[in-house]
């Protein structure tokens, strides 16, 4: 499984002072394809998915440190859920 990324800083635009990390990832086959279900699924570039995803992904991580848990109703009549990422 591929497992190379590449973190660089560079300041974006003319002027601005927002720094941007530019990461290169390769991906693993299933990751692709997932990476291609959320865009297809959500109609987002790849880059924003991505961005997404880290985003909920850190937000999961802080709710198990502090001892909490996150449920999913896959369908309106199933049953919750724990979610786990193994």
């Amino acid at each position: 499984m591929p497992e190379t990324a590449e973190v660089t800083k560079s300041r974006v635009g003319r002027g601005k002072t927002s720094l941007v990390d530019r990461v290169t990832a390769n991906l693993p086959p299933r990751a692709a394809l997932a990476l291609e279900r959320i865009v297809e699924l959500t109609g987002y570039s790849k880059t924003d998915s991505i961005i997404r995803a880290i985003q909920v992904y850190a937000y999961l991580e802080e709710v198990w440190s502090a001892g909490g848990s996150v449920s999913v109703t896959e369908k309106p009549d199933a049953e919750p859920q724990q979610l786990k990422i193994l």
